[in-house]
C-alpha cells in the first residue's frame, strides 16, 4: 500500500518508519525544505535502523492513489484539508489526532462520511 503523511513531527515519523518498515511505499509531506532535504538524505533513523523514504513540501507530490495520514495540530489543520481537497480530492485520509476537537474541525470541512476515517490516540497509552 501506499501513504502520504503529512506533518514530519514525531507523530508524523513514527508511522512513517513502521509503515516503511513493515513493506509500504512512503511519502513524508513536511512544510520545511531543510527537513524534507534532510529526511531524503538520512532516511528515518531508530537507533541503528534507517528507513529511507521520499519527503515533500507540495501536495502535488502525494501519489493520487495513497492514503492520506494527517498528523498536524489543530491550527494548521484547515488550510491543509482545503489544500487537499483542490489538489488530492480523491485520496482517502486518515487522522491522527490527540482529541476530539480536532475531528469536529475536520468533519466541517470534509462532509462525507466515507472519504476518511478518524483514528484518536493518545500519547501516554502509547508504550
Amino acid at each position: 500500500m501506499k501513504y502520504a503523511i503529512i506533518g514530519a513531527g514525531v507523530s508524523g515519523l513514527l508511522p512513517a518508519y513502521l509503515l516503511k518498515k513493515a513493506g509500504h511505499e512512503v511519502q513524508v509531506i513536511t512544510q520545511h525544505e531543510e527537513q524534507a532535504a534532510l529526511i531524503n538524505e538520512q532516511g528515518i533513523i531508530n537507533g541503528e535502523n534507517r528507513q529511507q523514504v521520499d519527503a515533500y513540501t507540495d501536495f502535488e507530490q502525494i501519489d493520487s492513489d495513497a492514503f492520506v495520514i494527517v498528523t498536524v495540530n489543530q491550527e494548521e489543520l484547515q488550510p491543509i484539508l482545503r489544500l487537499l481537497k483542490i489538489r488530492r480530492p480523491s485520496n482517502k485520509i486518515i487522522f491522527f489526532a490527540a482529541g476530539d476537537a480536532f475531528f469536529r474541525k475536520s468533519h466541517c470541512i470534509i462532509s462525507s462520511p466515507y472519504c476518511c476515517r478518524y483514528i484518536r490516540y493518545r500519547l501516554h497509552q502509547v508504550e
